[in-house]
């Protein structure tokens, strides 16, 4: 076997880095959209139907992530102390896989939703009908059967509240497609 020039080399290196950014960008969008007041949940249907798809990209990912960090430490790239470098080396594959994940399970159904202007309602199973409210989410409630971090609806009239328990279903309405919706109003079935 014979190595690769020097430039394919630095190609394929510098692909390898783009590549991963990208992936920990896009799985960054639903978390972002989440924290700057955009809610959106994909539909239980989607994230059931590409869980393993989903965590395909998110092993693809952690392994691209750590092939970077590999490639930064070759370079000589090294952070000041050893034990940030070890750190980032358990950290940034974890990164990598959720957010590879989520590119899948929660940023690919958020695009195809976005454009829509059809009112869709979908149903959701509640699995904590009581969680803390927070001056970013007040009155939230957790859904099952959704991607982890986007798990989370806020806004919930208190009159709907009362009436949930685990295990209970709630009918999120709102623009969105069949793979998901951005909630603005709640129903109980």
């Amino acid at each position: 076997m014979t190595a690769l020039p020097k430039t394919e080399n630095t190609r394929l290196e510098k692909r390898i880095r783009t590549i991963s950014l990208t992936l920990m960008i896009l799985g960054g969008i639903p978390v972002l959209a989440r924290f700057f007041g955009v809610g959106f949940v994909p539909s239980p249907t989607w994230v059931s139907w590409t869980f393993w798809p989903a965590c395909v990209v998110g092993a693809l990912s952690a392994a691209l992530a750590l092939w970077a960090i590999h490639l930064s430490l070759s370079e000589g790239i090294q952070l000041s102390e050893p034990i940030k470098t070890t750190l980032s080396i358990f950290f940034m594959p974890l990164v990598g896989a959720f957010a590879g994940f989520l590119v899948v399970a929660a940023t690919i159904p958020m695009v195809v939703s976005l454009p829509s202007i059809h009112t869709v309602e979908i149903t959701f199973v509640v699995s904590d009908p009581n969680m803390g409210d927070s001056r970013k989410c007040p009155r939230p409630i957790a859904l099952k059967d959704t991607a982890r971090a986007i798990n989370v609806v806020c806004d919930v009239p208190n009159s709907i509240r009362r009436r949930l328990q685990t295990g209970r279903q709630i009918i999120l309405v709102g623009p969105g497609s069949s793979v998901g919706v951005f909630p603005t109003h709640f129903r109980l079935p």
